[in-house]
């Protein structure tokens, strides 16, 4: 999630989606905050007063047994005040950023077959089967900032890296503007504010999230998905 600088006051929280949809501008006491930042590769700035500031959540990804989140569950059950002890190996939790919604707006500008397109889009979104209401608890909840957490099963996971694998990317990317401000404005989401080539941003999180999927799938593990 990225911070409000020191001494900002912070007044919301925005994802990519709330900034297509025409959310991004949060008031407070009378005064909007402009959501600019995507990330590392993103420029941040404060909102429209001195005194204020937006944060930006981004999709976190991550990879885990059946046990383990059958443990967290246990945990969540057991303490006083419901905390599942969530603590998943670094290595296997993915910071997607605010791509997933402008890879889901490439694919769609590129046509793509509703097979893969849906799968891409099952791999930012998840499932609302598994029950995660655990991991969604004052104070312990892992994504108190945006939509209850969702998963894949096992399954879900390896049908799902079976067709990401599929999916040319570079030349879905390829079909956008060659200028790059023009391909921004094409897709939209808040695009324009990455920094430097919008299609370097998408492919690295695009290979990013392919290779994440295709490492749960060979260790048949399922992903748990939320926004922090």
């Amino acid at each position: 999630m990225s911070i409000a600088p020191a001494g900002m006051r912070v007044l919301g929280y925005c994802t990519a989606r709330d900034v297509g949809d025409g959310r991004a501008a949060l008031r407070g006491d009378g005064a909007a905050a402009d959501a600019n930042g995507l990330g590392d590769e993103v420029r941040k700035t404060a909102g429209r007063r001195r005194d204020t500031a937006v944060m930006a959540v981004t999709q976190q990804l991550a990879r885990i047994s059946v046990k383990y989140l059958a443990d967290c569950r246990k945990s969540a059950g057991e303490s006083p005040d419901g905390n599942p002890h969530w603590d998943p190996q670094p290595a296997d939790v993915l910071d997607l950023d605010w791509a997933p919604i402008l890879l889901e707006r490439v694919c769609e500008l590129a046509g793509l077959d509703d097979v893969h397109l849906d799968a891409l889009r099952q791999a930012i979104d998840g499932d609302s089967a598994i029950d995660l209401g655990f991991l969604n608890t004052h104070p312990h909840a892992i994504g108190p900032f945006g939509p209850a957490p969702t998963a894949l099963s096992a399954a879900q996971t390896a049908r799902v890296s079976e067709l990401l694998v599929q999916m040319n990317m570079p030349a879905m990317l390829a079909a956008l503007p060659a200028d790059d401000t023009q391909a921004a404005s094409l897709i939209g989401y808040g695009a324009d504010k990455i920094v430097g080539d919008p299609r370097k941003y998408l492919l690295k999180h695009f290979n990013a999230l392919r290779e994440f999927y295709l490492g749960a799938s060979q260790r048949h593990l399922l992903i748990v998905l939320w926004w922090d």
